[in-house]
């Protein structure tokens, strides 16, 4: 395996000089960047400096499986694996679940937001909308005492 130092020495250059993604995409959510629009402005930008991706995918069981390569020209490359089930017996839904994997793993593996962040409000079920839970904060005595317990 290669020395990362250089492929992440190389990201950081890039990344310093990115502008933001668009997010001409759209859905109930709110706006998205597309994976059209990933690749025609960071995509580039990555590769001018000598990176490649290669998105691999495999169905099995009822679930996408999408693994994202990110390769520098030095050799070295950094690697990770998203699943998301699927109804197998359409395949208009696996090409859909397999642009879906491909954008937010190339959006996480190459750091740029590509979505609205919304406190990941509309993954919890009945959340009230536009209002950020916070933790609830214990005094100094009472985190010492549940820790003497």
């Amino acid at each position: 395996m290669k020395d990362l130092g250089e492929l992440f020495a190389a990201m950081s250059a890039v990344q310093n000089d990115l502008k933001p993604v668009p997010k001409r995409g759209k859905s109930h959510h709110g706006p998205y960047a597309t994976l059209d629009d990933i690749l025609d402005g960071v995509g580039k930008a990555y590769n001018k400096a000598g990176f490649s991706v290669l998105q691999l995918p495999r169905f099995e069981q009822n679930t996408v499986h999408m693994t994202t390569v990110l390769g520098f020209k030095n050799g070295s490359t950094v690697r990770s694996t998203m699943s998301m089930p699927c109804d197998g017996s359409n395949p208009q839904k696996i090409g859909s679940v397999m642009t879906y994997l491909r954008r937010y793993m190339l959006a996480s593996m190459l750091g740029i937001a590509s979505e609205t962040d919304d406190d990941a409000n509309s993954a919890v079920p009945n959340a009230p909308r536009g209002v950020v839970s916070r933790p609830k904060v214990m005094s100094a005595k009472r985190i010492v005492n549940a820790v003497d317990l």
